[in-house]
């Protein structure tokens, strides 16, 4: 009974693609919608075959509720549809107001993550992981209007740092608000103290700067002291069914932070602010949102003061058993990957960075004709070529070193950008 009705579902759906692909019933699919986000690169293909279209999810209908919810620090309202798939599933997308270079922007970000998809595929620390990254699909409708994948699975740092506030009765923006009366205290007693610095007095210059780090630095250990570092662990911990979940939830969590940690640093990605940490608690995906690559005034990366996001909150719900097991071990495997193909992946990097860096001189200027942006892609060559160099080169250098001599760990750079990245002295620059 069980293969006769294996068999007959098996002809439907080779009837169902025959009848849809080849010209069938309706005109050859002409009829059917199909959902956005099935082709590369917004679906991984494991094994990079030509897609087939007769096989992807059709719309079927709209869902009836239509959701308003809050994004981008609570500032932004936007409205989340859901699709009905002919698979059964329910697929959701919010519909978002951006201009055109973000959404551009966020193309490239999905390529960038494909192209790294491919790379842990064929690397073998990183397969052996199961290491793999899935990008966001981005749709524009029109000009200023996009529709973006979404899951009711998917939440944010501020997200949970809101609900944990409401839970407890305070206002989310205290600790701000605080912040930033004890700065402006602390910066007036300064002014008061040292005397206004006259041309060419560097040392009361260096003085002056010394004293308002400190005064951050203390303000930003009080502000921790009014802000709890398990409130991630604890709504993970409720969320979640039992320990074992918890623990699958963790280690596949440390992963996908690593394959997130090294774009950030390679890249230089900043802005990553509570409300654009994304993760999913269903599969622990971390979810890229508004991964912006940050230029100088020159169109060059520049080095970021924070490497990556690691707060104390998301160091907590990892553990110091993942850190150490986990995330810097799948850190290093996904350099390695990216690094052992360097030349394969340079004229890739080269186009992304390109477009990249176009867009962002056009977005800043009066539109322009053919000619003069071909003249301006002449004049940006040779910083292209400098950006990727500096991207491959830091994927380099968190790679394990096994030839060198000195008595280092091999992955003693992760480590460094981990100390970094978690220092009170680096943590108080960081966008909170």
């Amino acid at each position: 009974a069980a293969a006769a009705a294996a068999a007959a579902a098996a002809s439907a759906v080779a009837a169902a693609a025959a009848a849809e692909g080849g010209g069938g019933y309706f005109g050859g699919g002409s009829a059917f919608v199909e959902i956005p986000g099935q082709y590369a690169p917004y679906s991984a293909n494991q094994i990079d075959t030509k897609p087939a279209p007769e096989l992807n999810a059709k719309l079927i209908r709209f869902e009836s509720k239509v959701d308003v919810i809050r994004r981008t620090d609570g500032q932004q309202l936007v409205r989340r549809i859901g699709m009905v798939g002919s698979d059964g599933k329910i697929h959701r997308f919010l519909l978002q107001f951006a201009v055109s270079y973000l959404t551009r922007t966020d193309e490239r970000t999905a390529q960038v993550h494909h192209l790294l998809d491919k790379l842990l595929r064929k690397g073998y620390l990183a397969s052996q992981r199961n290491l793999s990254v899935q990008s966001t699909a981005v749709v524009p409708i029109a000009q200023r209007l996009r529709m973006t994948s979404d899951d009711l699975a998917s939440c944010s740092l501020d997200e949970v740092y809101r609900l944990e506030c409401h839970a407890r009765g305070i206002s989310p923006d205290a600790p701000s608000s605080f912040c930033k009366d004890e700065v402006a205290k602390g910066m007036q007693q300064i002014n008061v103290g040292i005397e206004t610095p006259t041309i060419g007095s560097s040392g009361t210059n260096v003085a002056r700067r010394e004293k308002e780090e400190s005064v951050k630095i203390e303000v930003y250990k009080k502000v921790c002291n009014m802000v709890k570092p398990n409130i991630l662990f604890r709504h993970v911990e409720v969320a979640l069914n039992g320990p074992e979940a918890l623990f699958c939830f963790r280690k596949a969590f440390s992963g996908q932070l690593a394959v997130n940690s090294l774009l950030q640093y390679a890249f230089n990605v900043t802005e990553r602010t509570p409300s654009k940490f994304l993760f999913n608690l269903r599969n622990a995906q971390i979810i890229a949102a508004d991964f912006r690559l940050a230029y100088n005034n020159q169109g060059l990366l520049e080095g970021n003061k924070v490497p990556f996001r690691m707060t104390r909150n998301i160091e907590t719900l990892l553990g110091p058993s993942m850190v150490e097991g986990s995330f810097i071990p799948a850190m290093v495997s996904v350099s390695s990957a990216a690094s052992s193909m360097a030349q394969d992946i340079y004229s890739a990097l080269c186009l992304l960075l390109r477009d990249d860096i176009m867009s962002w001189y056009t977005s800043k200027s009066v539109p322009r004709s053919d000619e003069k942006n071909q003249e301006l892609e002449r004049q940006l060559a040779e910083r292209i070529v400098k950006n990727v160099s500096l991207v491959q080169s830091r994927l380099k250098d968190c790679a394990p070193n096994v030839t060198q001599t000195t008595t280092e760990l091999i992955d003693s750079k992760v480590r460094n950008l981990l100390a970094t990245a978690t220092a009170p002295e680096v943590l108080w620059k960081a966008t909170p």
